[in-house]
């Protein structure tokens, strides 16, 4: 008679720790080569897949993507998180998971060879800049009422380094705009001894030294440091120009023309 562990595979734990949820900012190497370990691409998946593959390819070479979106839908658990995790992660260039990259590994997990041929073609020939975002997540921790755009734009400055303060975060993009982030933080480091980066994201202290320097920098706008310090900031809701912003910011940070 077999013992219990003889009837499991001899190459993993028993006891090892499986994810219960697919959560999209968990992406540390370590949790990503674990997950990826555990995926079982059914013959569906693989279906599915495919799916995309064919649409994404087609919509980038023939530039036809005036209504771009594919809506992945099932019951709970059924894989949506980790369907959608792993295709952006290995569609990323830049994502790797032990000196390999993501889409190494999620080819490993692919049995259809056409998928798995397709999957790197995609990948290899289209690089595309990937943005994540947990909406129920990001949306609850801000507001409700807070329109997508604005929670995705957010979202992506914070992807691209500038800091989680709102007003810090728009200054931050003006200021790289006008060719003028890393005087800043030259100057930054030479005021206050230290890294901006350290601190953009403390909103009292990180307004209060900006304000000290804006002067210097943007003297039309903020001639004063009050004129910083005081300054009421609200999103403007245009949001045709909004999504250029993230555009263009995304392919400037990421030196990707596919998003």
């Amino acid at each position: 008679m077999n013992s219990i562990r003889e009837l499991f595979s001899g190459q993993r734990r028993i006891d090892r720790r499986i994810e219960k949820v697919i959560d999209y900012y968990a992406d540390g190497e370590e949790r990503l080569a674990a997950e990826i370990a555990e995926y079982e691409a059914t013959d569906n998946v693989e279906v599915c897949f495919r799916r995309f593959l064919d649409v994404y390819q087609a919509g980038v070479q023939t530039g036809q993507v005036t209504e771009v979106g594919i809506w992945v839908s099932g019951f709970y658990g059924s894989g949506k998180s980790s369907f959608t995790k792993y295709l952006g992660f290995a569609l990323d260039p830049a994502r790797q998971v032990a000196g390999r990259p993501f889409l190494d590994h999620l080819s490993d997990r692919l049995r259809a060879t056409d998928v798995r041929a397709q999957l790197r073609t995609v990948a290899q020939t289209m690089p595309t800049a990937v943005i994540m975002l947990d909406l129920g997540a990001e949306q609850l921790a801000e507001s409700s009422t807070i329109s997508v755009t604005n929670v995705l734009y957010w979202k992506l400055l914070q992807q691209v380094g500038y800091s989680k303060e709102k007003k810090l975060a728009e200054l931050e993009f003006t200021l790289d705009e006008r060719g003028l982030f890393a005087d800043f933080q030259t100057a930054y480091q030479q005021r206050f001894n230290g890294k901006w980066l350290a601190i953009h994201n403390n909103p009292m202290m990180g307004i209060a030294r900006a304000a000290q320097l804006l002067p210097q920098f943007l003297p039309t706008e903020f001639p004063t440091p009050e004129s910083f310090t005081n300054l009421k900031f609200e999103m403007a809701e245009d949001i045709r120009d909004l999504a250029q912003r993230m555009i263009t910011l995304a392919r400037r940070h990421s030196g990707q023309q596919n998003i």
